[in-house]
C-alpha cells in the first residue's frame, strides 16, 4: 500500500474551498486528463453496483458561454437572496468569490458535465430512492473534484 502524506492530503481538502479567484483559466488542461478524472469518478460508490453517471466534456468557447449565461441566471440572484441573509465575513468573502466564478466562468478551458442515464424518483413515497439516487451520484462528482 502507498503510504500518504495525511497532513498533506488534510491539508488539501481543507483549502479547496479558496480556490477560484487562484484558477489559471489560461492554462488548457488535456482531455486525456480529465478522461482520467472520470476514470478515477467511475470508482466511486454507486447503488446497486451498477453505474448509471456518464460526462460530457466541453470546450466548444460559444457552448460555454451560452453555459456561463444560464449559471449566471439562477446564480446571481441565489447569491443576492444569500448575502441578504447572511452577512458575517466569511460568507461575504464565498459570495465575493461565488460571484467571480459567475463573472469569468466562460473562460475555463473545459466544463466537465456529469449526466445520469436515468432521472431522480419524484413523489410523495419516493424520499428513500431520491437518497439512494443522490448517493449513487454525489460520491463520483467528490472523487472527480479531488
Amino acid at each position: 500500500m502507498t503510504d500518504f502524506d495525511l497532513g498533506e492530503v488534510d491539508r488539501l481538502l481543507k483549502t479547496t474551498k479558496q480556490v477560484r479567484k487562484r484558477l489559471d483559466l489560461t492554462k488548457e488542461v488535456p482531455v486525456d486528463l480529465l478522461l482520467d478524472c472520470i476514470e478515477v469518478a467511475g470508482h466511486a460508490p454507486v447503488g446497486g453496483n451498477l453505474e448509471r453517471n456518464r460526462w460530457i466534456i466541453i470546450t466548444d468557447a460559444e457552448l460555454k458561454a451560452e453555459i456561463a449565461h444560464y449559471y449566471a441566471e439562477v446564480g446571481r440572484p441565489y447569491l443576492a437572496a444569500s448575502s441578504d441573509i447572511r452577512t458575517d465575513d466569511r460568507t461575504s468573502r464565498v459570495i465575493d468569490s461565488s460571484i467571480h466564478l459567475i463573472d469569468h466562468m466562460h473562460e475555463v478551458p473545459a466544463m466537465v458535465i456529469p449526466l445520469r442515464l436515468d432521472r431522480p424518483p419524484s413523489g410523495e413515497n419516493d424520499e428513500g430512492s431520491a437518497g439512494g439516487w443522490w448517493g449513487s451520484v454525489l460520491p463520483g462528482l467528490w472523487s472527480f473534484q479531488l
